[in-house]
């Protein structure tokens, strides 16, 4: 959802409880602005969900294309520098994937080997957030 859509849907949520509050509470400033208090809080709440499920969405799109590039854009050294800055970008959200990747490369020096586990990772990370994972 866009946030003019967001809007359009909290407003339209705004319309319908002023239709069925009564009348003396119209008059009321209190009650006027304890329903903007409600109706920014539930605003606040639906912005924060939907920029975290975009975040997911852009998070699987990245991985999927790190995975297409794989084999034809990357030496087994480069994809595992990649796959090592995508997971470092998105530490918040996998902070031991980025831990044990950190430590498979302190570990093992063999390129190959690592790219086929980084592999796995980034496909695993694609498949947790989207469904149509690149085979």
């Amino acid at each position: 959802m866009y946030i003019i859509e967001i809007i359009g849907v909290v407003s339209s949520i705004v319309g319908i409880l002023t239709y069925f509050m009564p009348n003396s509470w119209k008059s009321k400033k209190l009650s006027i602005l304890v329903g903007l208090i409600i109706v920014s809080g539930v605003c606040t709440s639906i912005i924060s969900m939907n920029s975290r499920l975009r975040r997911i969405d852009n998070i699987s799109i990245a991985a999927n294309k790190l995975l297409e590039y794989q084999k034809f854009h990357f030496s087994p050294e480069g994809f595992n520098l990649a796959c090592l800055s995508f997971l470092e970008q998105n530490k918040d959200l996998y902070p031991e994937s980025y831990e044990r990747a950190k430590g498979l490369f302190r570990e093992s020096g063999k390129s190959e080997e690592n790219s086929n586990t980084m592999s796995g990772l980034i496909r695993g990370i694609a498949i947790l957030n989207d469904e149509g994972v690149v085979e």
